[in-house]
């Protein structure tokens, strides 16, 4: 029983870190298509621009997580360690 709950947890943790770079990919893509204009605002504006409400509208906001950092982390994984952006 113990195993499913962590079992859950990391997969939901996964589906999170998925979501959070499948919104940062689509904003880039919006900007190169001359969709959207090109950010000159802070990550933290990102952050409540685009992430937050998406999480919000998706019941995905969590109390015990500071989510900021972790879309500072998937932005430094895309542009370090896959080299997408």
């Amino acid at each position: 029983m113990c195993y499913d709950i962590i079992d859950h947890a990391v997969e939901s943790h996964k589906i999170f870190y998925t979501n959070m770079r499948n919104i940062v990919w689509q904003t880039r893509e919006r900007i190169i298509a001359g969709e959207e204009p090109p950010l000159k605002e802070l990550l933290r504006t990102f952050w409540y621009m685009y992430i937050k409400p998406t999480l919000s509208r998706a019941g995905a906001l969590a109390n015990e997580t500071d989510q900021y950092v972790q879309l500072i982390d998937n932005i430094v994984y895309m542009v370090k360690e896959i080299e997408v952006m």
